[in-house]
């Protein structure tokens, strides 16, 4: 699954960073929001808020090892 690979490179990564990886086409944002949600329900990924240097709230996203 190109998601969870995406996820797998060690760092942590965002839900845009991730439907880019997987193909902006091919997965709506409302189902990216739906996949994260199962994975951390599931406890597969950690999902943690914070700022960016600009100032923007952002999800971060970590597999749980």
């Amino acid at each position: 699954m190109r998601f969870m690979r995406k996820l797998d490179d060690g760092e942590c990564t965002t839900a845009g960073r991730v439907r880019n990886a997987v193909g902006r086409s091919k997965v709506s944002t409302d189902d990216m929001e739906a996949a994260i949600a199962h994975l951390v329900e599931k406890g597969q990924i950690r999902s943690e808020t914070g700022k960016g240097k600009n100032g923007r709230i952002f999800t971060y996203l970590y597999t749980v090892k």
